[in-house]
């Protein structure tokens, strides 16, 4: 796992998951997961699922 990026990009990162999983009607939880250079941010899904953006 990696650190978060720059603020904006993570204020902006966060955003887009949170609409991913509004969308995909599934409650995430945090920690967030961070991918390489800040380019994803993902979560556990409900209990057996994942969300990647």
């Amino acid at each position: 796992m990696y650190s978060p990026p720059d603020d904006a990009t993570q204020e902006r990162m966060e955003a887009a998951h949170a609409e991913a999983a509004n969308r995909c009607a599934v409650a995430t939880s945090r920690p967030y997961a961070w991918g390489w250079n800040g380019r994803t941010i993902s979560s556990r899904a409900g209990t057996d699922r994942w969300l990647r953006v």
